[in-house]
């Protein structure tokens, strides 16, 4: 009995339906690897705001340091013998202050940002590079515990340098002094090359944060007034703004009620 193969319609058929599937299911799978990355992020997150948490209290209930003067936007190379000169001072910085607690240099990296070093920028020990993507909020600069007055209110530590991550570099902002406050995405300062990878919508359309009583969250940015790190951003999720009450970002402020 002589068998019969596939008719070209009913192959084209089949490769129909493949790729009708091959359609759906991939979007799903790329959402779900997203997901376990902001997890993952969520995760590293948790665990410094516990090594914070837990550096205040062998320091008098103290905040770690975010910058050493009257300066802006600052960046300090972390670990502190990551570059030649003034190891000891970069030592007191939050990335490398708190790792006696922490004890992993690779969870300041968020697993959705990719690494980079701005053109200008010297290059660090080749043995001391370690991506970081998280930035510390710069008024909690050596600030007792018991001045904050909404912990779950106020933010800690959030994805300041959107999906890129500084190589051995850790940054802070707000900064404490007041002033016009200045972020990450999108500008230019410093040598800064890459803005366009520079959003806001790190995880989504949003990014992942730690508040001062150790829980992390995930928000939308833009979003409320009482949850966004933004006003506003565009359409590429570039933000535009702070939200301000007059002094400085809202979310950051220590004494937010």
């Amino acid at each position: 009995m002589r068998r019969r193969g596939f008719t070209l319609i009913e192959l084209l058929v089949v490769i129909a339906i493949i790729a009708i599937l091959a359609a759906i299911l991939f979007p799903v799978f790329a959402k779900a690897r997203a997901k376990a990355r902001q997890a993952s992020c969520a995760s590293n997150l948790k665990q410094l705001a516990l090594g914070i948490l837990q550096y205040c209290q062998d320091n008098d209930e103290t905040y770690p340091l975010g910058n050493f003067g009257n300066t802006g936007w600052v960046f300090y190379t972390t670990p502190w013998d990551a570059r030649p000169g003034s190891p000891s001072l970069r030592g007191a910085f939050w990335a490398s202050s708190t790792q006696a607690y922490i004890k992993n240099w690779q969870i300041l990296q968020c697993p959705s940002t990719n690494a980079t070093l701005f053109s200008g920028w010297a290059n660090p020990a080749p043995d001391k590079d370690f991506p970081i993507s998280y930035t510390y909020n710069g008024l909690l600069n050596a600030y007792p515990m018991a001045g904050v007055t909404a912990p779950a209110k106020c933010i800690m530590l959030f994805e300041g340098n959107g999906v890129l991550a500084l190589r051995s570099y850790a940054t802070t902002n707000p900064f404490y002094n007041g002033g016009a406050t200045v972020y990450a995405y999108g500008n230019t300062q410093g040598g800064m090359g890459a803005t366009a990878e520079m959003v806001g919508w790190v995880h989504g359309n949003g990014s992942t944060k730690a508040y001062c009583d150790g829980h992390v969250k995930w928000t939308v940015e833009p979003g409320s007034w009482e949850s966004s790190v933004w006003a506003a951003a565009n359409s590429t999720g570039t933000p535009t703004s702070y939200w301000y009450d007059g002094y400085c970002a809202w979310l950051f402020r220590p004494i937010v009620e």
